[in-house]
């Protein structure tokens, strides 16, 4: 393998951090790492051959350090105790770097209009360099530090998430999904604004106006028909308008177009929020969210039509149940079921965990059930029992309901659970970077296991052929960043850090090409990756 050094660093003193990343890489890919990490010579080694070895890695360090740190180690010729040194000299606690870095974190602040997932991440930076050098935040103290970090502008979220969670410890985890949603919910509002300030009432012309081709097809925009549907014989026709004509530009959300309907129609509010807008295909009306892209139903039908609703309980028993979509994944068979649940707003967790057990089909009438919130290939954490269903979402994220398998139950102080995700490497300007794909799982692992012995628990449970598993290669991947293991590494040792760094950011990763292979189905198994089939169940 032809070793890159382009992007190595010299040690300089401030810098150790990342040099110690660099270079241990550096070490295992020139075949150098033996004498740093492993107390003992090959069986296979002389003495001299081994005392060589040492000397070689000894020198090889040293091209990557600057002047006035090789003097304090130029005359270390065993390659442990030079790596123990540098580390002493350099990772030691210092007072001035920790007031440096506690300043920093509540220095920070977040600026409208700027990208979340970034400010995100400037603050995880800070906390794990504050641990490097034995500061640790719990994950409340994380939450309520992050929150501050937010402006005035976000007041009224930062009252009402913490008004949410009185009778619970707020969480990292929990603050993270839910700035992340905020700041999803104002850019679509940001949209729909935008769009209403540039709409006019030329944009709308009567069905008398233009009854044949009522507005010419441009590319990107398509003609829509809106007309009112007597269907409850709530109230009579000629309440509403006759049918008119809108022009839906592609990426058009519901949300935006409602603005414009509501513009037309000039009723109030209220009785406006009682309309319920469906596409007819084949007869089958389909109802509209204010997510959906109006554009593409256009394709298949060009009316618009909106009614009464009609709910299916009393409205004031509606409007205190939350309702979620859960993706039941079968622990024995190829299949997933969404499930559409309706709980009292103040329902937890648990209250949905033994609603799906009177639904679902169980592998054992004993089965333990859990919920997960997971995206983009990626377990974003293992729903508390005691959660409120109030706080969680359900629409840029997915929730799975899923059997927890017997080894995962009532673990004991060896034990752990990791997450395992799959990965490739993919150019992104000029920069190798991981990108997950497939279905995440949960995975218990011992606290004396190698990773030969786990590779042999992963194969068996994927069912991965012997010629197709030998090609694969497996990390310790933490905030994005790759460290490749050994057969002979003890995994366990390499998750010490889970606490600091959330757990969808420290997994256990499993490198291979993107492509899907079959194999049977087992608890905890996820198969959307595969295209299982999915079926719908409504509640």
């Amino acid at each position: 393998m032809e070793t890159n050094t382009s992007r190595m660093v010299y040690l300089n003193g401030s810098n150790y951090k990342i040099w110690k990343c660099k270079m241990e890489d550096l070490l295992y890919v020139n075949g150098l790492h033996q004498p740093v990490f492993c107390s003992q010579k090959h069986e296979r080694q002389t003495e001299a051959e081994w005392n060589l070895l040492h000397r070689q890695v000894c020198a090889y360090i040293r091209q990557w350090v600057d002047d006035t740190v090789l003097n304090r180690v130029s005359e270390e010729v065993n390659a442990r105790t030079l790596w123990n040194k540098l580390e002493q000299l350099y990772a030691r606690k210092m007072c001035t770097n920790k007031l440096s870095l506690i300043k920093k974190l509540m220095g920070l602040r977040y600026r409208d209009g700027t990208a979340m997932s970034e400010h995100l991440m400037v603050f995880q930076g800070i906390i794990n360099e504050l641990f490097e050098i034995g500061i640790k935040f719990n994950e409340e103290v994380q939450g309520l530090c992050f929150l501050g970090s937010l402006p005035d502008s976000w007041e009224a979220f930062r009252m009402s998430l913490l008004d949410s969670v009185l009778d619970t410890v707020i969480s990292m985890d929990l603050v993270r999904n839910s700035v992340l949603n905020e700041e999803m919910k104002r850019k679509l509002k940001d949209q729909e604004m935008k769009v209403n300030d540039e709409i006019s009432e030329d944009d709308v012309v009567t069905d008398n106006e233009v009854p044949h081709n009522p507005i010419p097809e441009v590319q990107g925009v398509k003609s829509l028909k809106v007309a009112f549907r007597n269907a409850t014989k709530v109230e009579q026709v000629q309440d509403f308008p006759e049918p008119f004509f809108l022009e839906i530009r592609e990426g058009e959300t519901f949300a935006q177009v409602k603005v414009r309907i509501h513009k037309k129609l000039q009723i109030p509010p209220k009785k406006f929020s009682k309309l319920s807008f469906t596409f007819h295909f084949s007869g089958v009306p389909t109802y509209l969210t204010d997510s959906d892209v109006v554009y593409t139903y256009i394709q298949t039908s060009d009316t618009l039509y909106y009614e009464h609703k009609v709910p299916d309980i009393p409205r004031t028993e509606e409007q205190h149940l939350r309702t979620l979509e859960v993706a039941f994944h079968h622990a024995t068979k190829n299949e997933v079921v969404i499930y559409t649940v309706k709980l009292p707003k103040q329902s937890t967790v648990a209250d949905i965990i033994n609603y799906l057990k009177t639904k679902v089909e169980l592998s054992h009438k004993d089965a333990e059930l859990r919920l997960l919130e997971t995206c983009n290939s990626i377990i974003y954490q293992i729903f508390p029992l005691n959660q409120e269903i109030e706080g969680i979402d359900d629409k840029y994220r997915t929730l799975r309901a899923e059997e927890i398998p017997e080894d995962q139950m009532n673990l004991g102080p060896q034990h752990r659970l990791i997450h395992i995700y799959h990965f490739t490497k993919e150019l992104y300007e000029d920069q190798l970077q991981v990108d997950n794909f497939e279905e995440p799982f949960i995975f218990v692992i011992r606290n004396d296991e190698t990773l030969a012995e786990i590779k042999l628990r992963i194969q068996k449970k994927l069912q991965v052929p012997d010629e197709e598993f030998s090609r694969w290669k497996f990390a310790f991947v933490s905030m994005g960043n790759p460290r490749y293991l050994k057969d002979s590494d003890v995994v366990y040792t390499r998750f010490q850090k889970i606490g600091v760094c959330s757990a969808w950011e420290e997994y256990l990763g499993l490198e291979h090409l993107d492509i899907a292979f079959k194999r049977p189905y087992d608890a905890s198994d996820d198969n959307e990756c595969f295209q299982s089939p999915k079926k719908r169940a409504y509640s």
